[in-house]
């Protein structure tokens, strides 16, 4: 007969899907998505901290604490410093809510 029987192809099949199951295949690649968890949490607290002032969405130059949070990615970008960055960040922030308080 010298072929495969269809329930033997499905068998076939179901082997390939396990080898690259987690566990057993692709450890590595599963470590390296796992690696932008925190990345991803820290954003979904952060944005919307800077986002939303007093309950409503306030995107402009008018909202100290997004325009402080921009600097600071920026500063993150080019420096790769946390210290720093929330040195920048913080100064920054204080800055602008002073600024605005005088006016």
């Amino acid at each position: 007969m010298g072929g495969y029987s269809g329930g033997s192809r499905r068998h076939l099949r179901a082997s390939r899907l396990l080898r690259r199951a987690p566990g057993a295949y692709g450890d590595a690649s599963v470590k390296r998505a796992l690696r932008f968890i925190p990345a991803a949490v820290l954003t979904a607290f952060v944005i919307p901290l800077l986002i939303y002032e007093n309950g409503a969405m306030q995107v402009s130059l008018e909202n100290e604490r997004l325009l402080a949070g921009l600097i600071a990615a920026l500063i993150a970008w080019r420096t790769r410093s946390v210290l720093f960055t929330l040195g920048v960040g913080m100064a920054t922030l204080w800055v602008l809510q002073a600024i605005g308080q005088s006016l």
